[in-house]
């Protein structure tokens, strides 16, 4: 997809023992990046384990919803993956302004 070089970690159920929304699989993934929450950014497609999950330990997320029918804020919404360096710069710039 081209997104390979944008991503960090990738962890799976699997290999944590405990399926997502458990609030382990997560704080996992922050601690093998050595990162807090609040500068991770989660992107799924499932709205309890990939929305729900990481904002309840949290993270930022993201939802890929081409349908737009999880219950979820607009810019928390992706059409597709292809969507989300777009998104991710326009967060960064906003996130920059508020924080000046």
């Amino acid at each position: 997809m081209g997104i390979a070089d944008e991503v960090e970690l990738v962890v799976t159920s699997v290999e944590i023992g405990v399926p997502k929304p458990a609030a382990e699989i997560y704080e996992h993934a922050l601690g093998q990046l050595g990162v807090p929450a609040t500068s991770a950014l989660f992107v799924g497609d499932t709205f309890a384990p990939d929305y729900e999950g990481p904002r309840a330990v949290g993270m930022a997320a993201l939802l890929i919803d081409p349908a737009a029918s999880a219950p979820v804020p607009d810019d928390h919404r992706l059409r597709t993956i292809f969507d989300l360096p777009g998104l991710a710069a326009a967060r960064a710039d906003l996130e920059r302004a508020f924080a000046e």
